[in-house]
């Protein structure tokens, strides 16, 4: 199902309020002016040393399958990891985005379970070589 830009938009607005977490914008200056997508954390315990990752968003069609997600998600992991010092990140993923599946899969991401129309995943960032690609 697609997301409108006024669904997006209001969606933000309240995630703003929150402050719970930070959302990074996804930009390649070389390719094309303004920001491409999007990539966030939020829901850090320190207890656990865990977080949630997500909000990946690649806005428009003709920037998907460039890599551009994968790219930043390297980067953000290895921020996540050698700055803050985090040990695990988990996400949920609606169970018919088989593109961002791939993309987390890729990224050392493995399922842990189904439930209620989304996959949850979980990467463990200890001793793990995650963010360092």
């Amino acid at each position: 199902q697609k997301i409108t830009p006024e669904q997006h938009q209001n969606w933000f607005e309240e995630y703003k309020a929150k402050q719970d977490g930070v959302i990074y914008l996804i930009e390649e200056p070389a390719y094309k002016e303004g920001p491409l997508g999007q990539v966030g954390v939020r829901q850090i315990d320190w207890d656990k040393m865990e977080a949630e990752y997500g909000w990946c968003i690649i806005g428009e069609k003709a920037d998907k399958g460039r890599g551009l997600m994968h790219r930043a998600s390297l980067l953000m992991i290895k921020m996540l990891k050698q700055d803050l010092g985090l040990e695990s990140l988990y996400l949920q993923v609606k169970t018919e985005n088989i593109r961002a599946q791939s993309v987390y899969q890729k990224l050392g991401f493995q399922e842990e379970r189904h439930d209620n129309g989304h996959v949850w995943m979980r990467l463990t960032l200890i001793d793990s070589e995650a963010g360092e690609g």
